[in-house]
């Protein structure tokens, strides 16, 4: 993202003119290795959105550098997941999983050892320790770490003297604070705090919405509590105040629609009225109203936080800049070889083509060094993703050339890369879904399946000769076909040689199921041979990290009310599979399912067969969350538990579903519609197209001939309107675009350039390029996502945030972490380095 006022497009720099020359500079000395590891770090820094928040020395540098290092991080990321997954273990615990306390305890105090050598790892290369350990999030990491020891101690001595079987651990609930507290999981965290913030802003709807379902509960109640009215199991109706609320507030979700209408509407057809203006005022209007508050104010706070990212990434940026600088003609810039020397340690798997290539991007005008706000845009060039193919020949055409320049040859090949050929095989997919879709007799079935699977590996077998294997492995739904087809022909083959050698064979139903499963799974082949449902897969694949974040916040949120919910209500409940042989397969007795609690019987509960959804184990405690969120009939898995307590148990239901439902899953859905839509209008961000544009200017792509002339004369065909490479078009490019073909594609415009560096290299390499649409982590997805407004920001001012501003920011923005602005080291500090620009 450009960090000067608004944003800027590529070229745009105050770098020297074009017509400098090399020999205008200064001599340029090579980076020291700290200076070269400081820029590799700042630089990872502003592409992983880490602040740069360490004591640049060699030795702060090292422990920096460790600290964030991969297995570092995995160690982290274990301990966490093994200190969440305890629960698995811990009473109430399933019968097969369940372990002696010291067990569990033993694995937990390994975890927590590493969380506390973490933090003080963290404060080993921090420019400021006062603060560092007044952090709020290691503040709550080591005080967490405390309270778990003392709940174990307290634990342990209970245990073994007096409440054996009623002591419980009330710190497990704490255990997500690690993933919300420990600096790996930032994006988590900004999430938690997004919310925090939103929630004042949404209070006063939510009040607004809560004395509605009040109001209206008071009324009801006065209306229908006289009236002797009984709902369909004889029950009263409206005869309690607090019963009329819930089941109100139950109709907001329309849950229990047109049910709780019914006696009242049995009455009289007058008092339907009654119900359909509360649905329209609380439902339709309320309900959207509360929605639309709480996305629209959960977006504002989104976008603050992705402005502190930018201002981060800017000051990381910066620091790079200021020891890669040299002058040239009395200006600041980066010149080409400290440009390769950074590229060797910040991306040291491109080749010095794809090095060359991207200064060329990145250098626009042609000068002999890039300014600050080209620099800028050096991360957003790093993630594009430049795949190098090589000009290779088949395999069969290595070895039979013959053969495979013969001319039936050429024409099999050009028949296999024709639409005609993907449409015959689109054609047998659908007929191999009607034909699985009726039910046939085996030995029709058998005899379909074998003549579908022929046709199938006829046509990987065609793909492989034409395309090499190079080229057909490119593609993920080719390996993908080929998996599926080939296990099913496997699966098939030994289903008839063991049937041949025993004609009373009779395969297990596990088989059975493991081949209807392929023969299903290859269904999916028509995913890949339909461009519209490729695109849609492609969309949701790229913004899938992003949606993790708010799928791990759901997580959590389960498995806080999983712990709650076990603690309070295990074993209130019992489930017994039915006894076909005493019960006569009469699944309808409701003792049989739920352990003879008499205090179920005649409840909806019980006779749907609810009593599996219980809180026994944390498994069980899932899947009751689940059922929950998805809203259908969760108030009579509520009415059981009241049934079963108190009517109290109403708080624990109600709170999950205004957390979970209301605020969060609206949340989560409104985010992947926005995240879908903007990735699926905008395939590619205009990073990666200019890249695509450079290589087709510079005629390096793939499928392209690049001619020496052309480039020694200065004149390159460069196309107005470039698009991706796809891997449809990657493999047939790479075999029929000839130079004629080329030529064409690029006659809109004609522009002077000297790329013989880049061309050379590329042919004495024989690779070509193409740029592939890359998988986006949240940050980038969020940049995108305020792109346009983020372009009008003004944010030139970012490096001259006042003191008490920073202050303000400390809470949310702690200096171990996520502080915005400068550098930490420099802030507030007369030793900050200059930078003429």
């Amino acid at each position: 993202r450009p960090c000067g006022q608004g944003a800027m497009s590529l070229g745009d720099s105050d770098s020297p003119a074009p017509n400098e020359l090399p020999g205008q500079r200064e001599d340029v000395e090579a980076l020291s290795e700290l200076k070269a590891q400081l820029v590799e770090t700042y630089i990872t820094d502003a592409r992983t959105g880490r602040p740069s928040y360490f004591k640049p020395e060699e030795k702060e540098l090292k422990q920096y550098k460790w600290y964030n290092s991969w297995y570092l991080r995995g160690i982290l990321y274990l301990a966490v997941w093994l200190d969440l997954l305890l629960v698995l273990f811990e009473r109430p615990a399933h019968p097969d999983l369940a372990t002696p306390y010291w067990g569990t305890m033993l694995i937990e105090l390994a975890c927590l050892s590493f969380f506390v050598v973490r933090v003080v790892h963290g404060s080993l290369f921090s420019p400021d320790q006062w603060k560092y350990w007044k952090d709020p999030k290691n503040v709550v990491v080591i005080s967490v770490v405390v309270l778990t020891l003392l709940d174990m101690i307290i634990y342990i001595i209970l245990y073994n003297t007096c409440c054996e079987s009623s002591v419980v651990r009330a710190t497990r609930v704490l255990r997500p604070l690690f993933v919300a507290n420990l600096s790996d999981f930032r994006q988590i965290r900004k999430a938690f705090r997004n919310i925090r913030k939103t929630l004042p802003d949404i209070i006063t709807v939510l009040i607004l919405l809560l004395l509605a379902i009040t109001l209206f509960a008071l009324l009801g109640y006065m209306l229908f509590k006289d009236k002797g009215l009984k709902d369909y199991k004889g029950r009263s109706y409206f005869d309690k105040y607090r019963d009329a609320f819930f089941n109100l507030y139950v109709l907001v979700t329309s849950a229990n629609n047109p049910d709780i209408m019914m006696p009242a509407y049995n009455s009289s057809g007058w008092y339907a009225l009654f119900f359909i203006t509360f649905t329209i005022i609380c439902m339709y209007v309320f309900m959207s109203i509360f929605l639309a508050v709480v996305y629209h104010n959960y977006r504002k706070h989104l976008k603050k936080e992705v402005i502190k990212s930018v201002k981060r990434r800017c000051d990381s940026l910066y620091q790079a800049f200021d020891i890669l600088k040299t002058k040239v003609n009395g200006r600041w810039g980066v010149t080409l070889q400290r440009f390769h020397e950074m590229m060797h340690y910040v991306s040291p798997k491109r080749s010095p083509a794809q090095v060359h290539l991207l200064w060329e991007v990145l250098n626009d005008k042609d000068s002999s060094q890039v300014g600050q706000k080209e620099f800028y845009h050096i991360v957003d060039l790093v993630n594009v993703a430049v795949v190098e193919v090589k000009d290779t020949v088949t395999i069969f055409e290595k070895y039979f050339p013959r053969m495979y320049n013969s001319k039936i040859s050429r024409n099999i090949i050009k028949a296999v890369k024709t639409l005609v050929f993907r449409a015959v095989f689109d054609v047998t997919i659908v007929s191999n879904a009607i034909f699985i879709g009726f039910d046939f007799e085996d030995e029709e079935e058998d005899k379909g399946e074998a003549v579908f699977l022929i046709l199938f590996n006829v046509e990987i077998a065609l793909k492989l000769y034409s395309y090499g294997f190079v080229g057909f492995f490119r593609r993920f739904w080719n390996v993908f076909d080929l998996i599926v087809i080939w296990a099913a022909t496997m699966a098939e083959i030994i289903e008839a040689g063991k049937q041949a050698a025993n004609e009373d064979w009779n395969p297990s139903q596990t088989a059975l199921d493991i081949l209807m499963v392929l023969r299903v799974l290859r269904l999916l082949k028509i995913i890949g041979s339909i461009d519209r449902f490729k695109n849609v897969l492609r969309t949701i694949l790229q913004i899938g990290p992003a949606i993790t974040t708010y799928g791990a916040l759901l997580l959590i949120l389960y498995y806080v009310y999983a712990i709650i919910g076990m603690e309070i209500f295990s074993n209130v409940l019992e489930y017994y599979p039915p006894d076909m042989n005493t019960t006569g397969g009469n699944s309808s007795n409701f003792a049989t399912w739920c352990g003879g609690h008499a205090e179920l019987n005649n409840t909806e509960f019980s006779d749907l067969q609810y009593c599996k959804n219980n809180f026994n184990n944390v498994f069980r405690s899932f899947v009751v969350l689940f059922d929950l969120m998805v809203v259908n009939q969760w108030h009579v898995i509520t009415a059981g538990f009241v049934q079963m307590t108190n009517w109290s148990a109403r708080i624990y239901f109600l709170s999950f579903h205004l957390v979970c439902v209301i605020l969060i899953l609206n949340i989560f859905v409104a985010f992947i519609l926005e995240a879908f839509m903007l990735q699926y209008d905008v395939a590619v961000s205009k990073f990666e197209n200019a890249v695509d544009r450079k290589i087709k200017e510079l005629g390096v792509g793939v499928g392209m001939d690049p001619d020496r002339s052309i480039f020694t004369s200065g004149t390159v065909q460069v196309p107005d309107d470039v698009g991706l490479v796809s891997e449809d078009q990657l493999t047939v490019e790479m075999e029929d675009l000839s130079k004629e073909q080329t030529d064409n594609a690029n006659s809109s415009a004609v522009r002077k350039r000297h790329y013989e560096n880049v061309q050379q290299l590329a042919i004495s390499a024989q690779t070509r390029f193409h740029v592939s649409p890359k998988i986006q982590n949240a940050e980038l997805l969020l940049q995108r996502m305020f792109e346009d407004e983020l372009e009008r920001e003004d944010i030139i001012g970012w490096r001259a945030v006042s003191q008490e501003d920073m202050a303000s920011d400390i809470e949310d923005e702690a200096p171990g972490d996520d502080e915005p602005g400068v550098s930490s080291y420099y802030r507030g500090s007369a030793t900050r380095p200059s930078t003429t620009v």
